[in-house]
């Protein structure tokens, strides 16, 4: 019995099955990431939030008394974060496991770093107008203000520590109850 070579082998069911190792990406270029990042920024600006506030007043006057309420809606603006721009994305996972993830593939590397600097940017400038809190600022881009504590001897000389004998080591060990 002779096969026919010109006809294609059908290939097994396995080979039909999606490859489990691992998922498709979910965001498959650099220009769809930015532009998902530009309807998030969108998002944020057309949709700020709205706080609303109440107040009730009694007043007399002329032996007659009124009673006015006052409603007022404050509109605040609302900060660029990272993690809202993966939840509005569907990013399941940080944004550090994401530019991980992502950093190496074509074109991704600009448009990361593009994106990190408009929200670092959008939320120094919101802190510096006191719109945003400074303090979640700074630890969000992590800025610190960092103190150096450096011990020295006498005149900024190099502090040297003493040297201790057993006996010194032991009386201290008395006096401390150890």
């Amino acid at each position: 019995m002779t096969q026919d070579t010109s006809q294609q082998k059908t290939k097994s069911f396995v080979h039909r099955i999606p490859n489990p190792v691992g998922r498709p990406f979910k965001i498959k270029s650099a220009s769809e990431l930015w532009e998902k990042f530009v309807a998030y920024c969108d998002d944020v600006e057309n949709n700020p939030w709205q706080v609303k506030t109440g107040s009730n007043s009694i007043a007399g006057d002329n032996g007659r008394q009124s009673n006015t309420m006052r409603q007022e809606v404050r509109v605040m603006q609302r900060a660029y974060t990272l993690y809202g721009f993966c939840a509005f994305c569907g990013i399941v996972q940080k944004w550090a496991d994401f530019k991980r993830g992502n950093m190496k593939r074509k074109g991704f590397e600009p448009v990361i770093m593009q994106i990190e600097n408009v929200v670092a940017s959008q939320q120094l400038d919101g802190a510096l107008i006191h719109q945003f809190d400074s303090n979640i600022v700074a630890r969000l881009n992590g800025l610190a203000d960092k103190h150096i504590q450096e011990v020295t001897g006498k005149d900024g000389e190099e502090f040297k520590f003493p040297k201790l004998s057993i006996d010194d080591i032991n009386e201290l060990k008395d006096i401390n109850g150890f």
